[in-house]
Protein backbone atom coordinates (compact mmCIF):
# COMPACT_ATOMS: atom_id res chain seq x y z
CA UNK A 1 0.00 0.00 0.00
CA UNK A 2 1.12 3.70 -0.84
CA UNK A 3 2.34 5.54 2.25
CA UNK A 4 4.25 8.45 3.02
CA UNK A 5 6.35 10.06 5.56
CA UNK A 6 8.18 12.94 6.82
CA UNK A 7 11.51 11.21 7.75
CA UNK A 8 12.17 8.02 9.44
CA UNK A 9 10.30 8.12 12.71
CA UNK A 10 10.60 4.63 15.09
CA UNK A 11 6.86 4.85 14.80
CA UNK A 12 6.96 3.97 11.28
CA UNK A 13 9.46 1.21 11.88
CA UNK A 14 7.53 -0.51 14.28
CA UNK A 15 4.17 -0.36 11.90
CA UNK A 16 5.82 -2.26 9.04
CA UNK A 17 6.39 -5.31 11.30
CA UNK A 18 2.72 -5.93 11.21
CA UNK A 19 2.58 -3.79 7.96
CA UNK A 20 3.59 -3.59 4.38
CA UNK A 21 3.31 -0.10 3.38
CA UNK A 22 5.48 1.27 -0.01
CA UNK A 23 6.90 4.25 1.83
CA UNK A 24 7.75 7.36 -0.05
CA UNK A 25 9.81 10.09 1.93
CA UNK A 26 8.85 13.30 1.78
CA UNK A 27 10.65 16.74 2.60
CA UNK A 28 7.82 18.66 4.52
CA UNK A 29 3.73 18.21 4.81
CA UNK A 30 2.62 20.00 2.21
CA UNK A 31 5.03 17.64 -0.06
CA UNK A 32 3.04 15.08 1.33
CA UNK A 33 -0.28 16.27 0.96
CA UNK A 34 -0.16 17.08 -2.75
CA UNK A 35 0.87 13.83 -3.42
CA UNK A 36 -2.25 12.81 -1.29
CA UNK A 37 -4.03 14.95 -4.03
CA UNK A 38 -2.69 13.01 -6.46
CA UNK A 39 -4.29 9.75 -5.14
CA UNK A 40 -0.66 8.72 -5.04
CA UNK A 41 -0.72 7.60 -1.14
CA UNK A 42 -3.19 6.56 1.00
CA UNK A 43 -2.12 8.38 4.18
CA UNK A 44 0.94 9.99 5.79
CA UNK A 45 2.67 9.88 9.09
CA UNK A 46 3.93 13.35 10.66
CA UNK A 47 6.32 12.88 13.43
CA UNK A 48 6.25 16.01 15.74
CA UNK A 49 8.13 17.01 18.91
CA UNK A 50 5.43 15.66 21.74
CA UNK A 51 3.39 13.41 19.44
CA UNK A 52 3.14 11.90 15.70
CA UNK A 53 0.01 12.77 13.45
CA UNK A 54 -1.35 10.31 10.85
CA UNK A 55 -2.91 11.41 8.27
CA UNK A 56 -5.30 9.16 6.26
CA UNK A 57 -7.65 9.47 3.39
CA UNK A 58 -11.03 8.07 3.43
CA UNK A 59 -12.46 9.23 0.24
CA UNK A 60 -9.50 7.40 -1.56
CA UNK A 61 -10.45 3.59 0.04
CA UNK A 62 -12.70 2.29 2.98
CA UNK A 63 -10.67 -0.03 4.00
CA UNK A 64 -7.07 1.66 3.69
CA UNK A 65 -7.93 4.25 6.67
CA UNK A 66 -8.95 1.75 8.90
CA UNK A 67 -5.78 -0.62 8.44
CA UNK A 68 -3.62 2.13 9.11
CA UNK A 69 -4.79 3.39 12.17
CA UNK A 70 -5.18 -0.03 13.83
CA UNK A 71 -1.50 -0.59 12.77
CA UNK A 72 -0.21 2.75 13.66
CA UNK A 73 -1.83 2.80 17.41
CA UNK A 74 -0.71 -0.80 18.00
CA UNK A 75 2.65 0.62 17.36
CA UNK A 76 2.63 3.98 19.14
CA UNK A 77 1.02 1.77 22.39
CA UNK A 78 3.86 -0.68 21.99
CA UNK A 79 6.23 2.34 22.09
CA UNK A 80 4.90 5.10 24.59
CA UNK A 81 4.35 7.57 21.98
CA UNK A 82 1.34 9.43 21.30
CA UNK A 83 -0.59 9.54 18.10
CA UNK A 84 -3.35 11.75 16.35
CA UNK A 85 -5.15 10.13 13.60
CA UNK A 86 -6.49 12.36 10.90
CA UNK A 87 -8.84 12.03 8.15
CA UNK A 88 -7.51 14.11 5.19
CA UNK A 89 -10.18 14.50 2.02
CA UNK A 90 -8.52 16.84 -0.72
CA UNK A 91 -11.56 16.10 -2.56
CA UNK A 92 -14.58 15.60 -0.12
CA UNK A 93 -17.56 13.49 -1.56
CA UNK A 94 -21.04 14.89 -1.73
CA UNK A 95 -22.31 15.92 1.29
CA UNK A 96 -25.79 14.35 0.36
CA UNK A 97 -24.02 11.05 -0.52
CA UNK A 98 -21.00 10.37 1.69
CA UNK A 99 -20.03 6.94 0.58
CA UNK A 100 -20.23 7.09 -2.91
CA UNK A 101 -23.62 5.21 -3.84
CA UNK A 102 -24.54 7.57 -6.89
CA UNK A 103 -21.78 6.53 -8.63
CA UNK A 104 -21.78 2.57 -7.54
CA UNK A 105 -25.52 2.77 -9.20
CA UNK A 106 -24.45 4.35 -12.25
CA UNK A 107 -22.60 1.22 -13.00
CA UNK A 108 -25.76 -0.99 -12.64
CA UNK A 109 -27.31 -0.14 -16.03
CA UNK A 110 -23.47 -0.89 -17.36
CA UNK A 111 -24.03 -4.53 -15.84
CA UNK A 112 -27.12 -5.33 -16.52
CA UNK A 113 -26.65 -4.30 -20.48
CA UNK A 114 -23.39 -6.30 -20.75
CA UNK A 115 -25.66 -9.27 -19.36
CA UNK A 116 -27.94 -8.44 -21.83
CA UNK A 117 -26.31 -8.19 -24.65
CA UNK A 118 -24.04 -11.52 -23.98
CA UNK A 119 -27.06 -13.09 -23.14
CA UNK A 120 -28.46 -11.82 -26.75
CA UNK A 121 -25.22 -12.58 -28.62
CA UNK A 122 -25.65 -16.36 -27.03
CA UNK A 123 -29.06 -16.99 -28.40
CA UNK A 124 -27.73 -15.47 -31.87
CA UNK A 125 -24.24 -17.28 -32.20
CA UNK A 126 -24.73 -20.56 -30.16
CA UNK A 127 -22.03 -19.75 -27.83
CA UNK A 128 -20.49 -18.51 -25.31
CA UNK A 129 -17.82 -17.30 -27.60
CA UNK A 130 -17.03 -17.44 -31.08
CA UNK A 131 -16.11 -14.89 -34.25
CA UNK A 132 -17.93 -12.30 -35.34
CA UNK A 133 -19.57 -11.06 -32.09
CA UNK A 134 -19.11 -7.72 -32.41
CA UNK A 135 -20.85 -7.69 -35.49
CA UNK A 136 -24.06 -9.71 -34.44
CA UNK A 137 -24.46 -7.33 -31.35
CA UNK A 138 -24.12 -4.21 -33.96
CA UNK A 139 -27.29 -5.80 -35.60
CA UNK A 140 -29.09 -5.54 -31.93
CA UNK A 141 -28.39 -1.89 -31.82
CA UNK A 142 -30.48 1.29 -32.96
CA UNK A 143 -30.23 2.18 -36.85
CA UNK A 144 -31.50 5.79 -38.03
CA UNK A 145 -34.31 5.73 -39.71
CA UNK A 146 -34.53 5.28 -43.96
CA UNK A 147 -36.76 8.60 -43.79
CA UNK A 148 -34.03 10.41 -42.52
CA UNK A 149 -34.29 11.01 -39.02
CA UNK A 150 -31.95 9.78 -36.68
CA UNK A 151 -33.57 9.50 -33.02
CA UNK A 152 -35.21 6.03 -32.42
CA UNK A 153 -39.07 6.35 -31.57
CA UNK A 154 -39.64 5.69 -28.06
CA UNK A 155 -43.64 4.53 -27.27
CA UNK A 156 -44.98 2.50 -24.43
CA UNK A 157 -45.48 -1.33 -25.37
CA UNK A 158 -48.79 -1.22 -24.10
CA UNK A 159 -49.96 1.50 -26.31
CA UNK A 160 -50.48 0.34 -30.23
CA UNK A 161 -48.73 2.38 -32.65
CA UNK A 162 -51.60 4.31 -34.30
CA UNK A 163 -51.21 4.98 -38.13
CA UNK A 164 -51.34 8.07 -39.24
CA UNK A 165 -53.85 10.26 -41.32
Amino acid sequence: MPFGSLGSPPLLAATQKNLSPKVTQYPDEQAAKDAIDRAEIYGDLIPGPSSNTLLVVPTLSDVAPLDLAANFEVAAKKLGQPLAVQQYAPHPLAKKDPFGLVVSLMLIPLLVGGYMASTMLRTVTGSATGRRRLTALLGFSPRPHPGGTDDVPVRPINRPRVPSR
